[in-house]
């Protein structure tokens, strides 16, 4: 893979040095975040009549997939707790409680496209 955007070129050498299937996931994840931060923040700088420079997306790219891995592994972390192997909905919004903006748009979405839990039944005791 050709360097990520804003990485030094012995960074990706370092990067590169012990790939597997792991690393290869990450660098086609951090490539298309980066893809799909590039087009965003171009539409929104057209809408906004400015212009944004290669270098200044690439560390939108990088500080997008960081914040998605770390995340990733708070909302895991949450599910632990809970003593639960499967990410819940409440794990993704117990997460994104710090930012009222993203809480509210990922309690829109949950509205929207999730269906309500139905109560858990309790066993009988014999």
């Amino acid at each position: 893979f050709p360097a990520w955007p804003g990485m030094s070129d012995t960074e990706d050498l370092e990067d590169d040095v012990c790939v597997g299937e792991e690393d290869t996931r990450t660098r086609h994840m951090k490539d298309a975040i980066h893809l799909q931060v590039g087009r965003i923040a171009e539409a929104e700088a057209v809408k906004l009549g400015l212009r944004i420079t290669r270098p200044a997306l690439a560390v939108l790219g990088r500080l997008t997939f960081d914040y998605a891995t770390t995340f990733a592994a708070d909302v895991e972390m949450f599910a632990k707790h809970a003593r639960r192997a499967t990410v819940q909905p409440d794990d993704v919004l117990l997460c994104a409680r710090r930012s009222e903006s993203l809480h509210q748009l990922l309690q829109q979405f949950q509205l929207e496209n999730c269906q309500p839990k139905a109560p858990r039944k309790r066993k009988k005791a014999d």
